[in-house]
């Protein structure tokens, strides 16, 4: 069990490649891309100042639209 999401993209990436991970009304999305955009959406919090140990939530709709 992880303690965190962190690891679950990178893992199922290294996994099932370019393989659909996600399906929107205008693409698909494999999970390497899926880790990509994690990866760029960490960066970015890190950018912003979050660190380590820190807890982030993120509110949406359930909706990718």
């Amino acid at each position: 069990m992880h303690k965190s999401i962190g690891p679950i993209p990178v893992e199922a990436a290294k996994k099932y490649g370019e393989n659909t991970a996600v399906i929107l009304p205008d693409r698909k999305m494999s999970f390497i891309e899926l880790n990509s955009m994690s990866n760029r959406f960490a960066n970015a919090l890190v950018d912003l100042g979050v660190q380590g140990g820190d807890r982030v939530t993120l509110y949406s709709s359930n909706s990718v639209c």
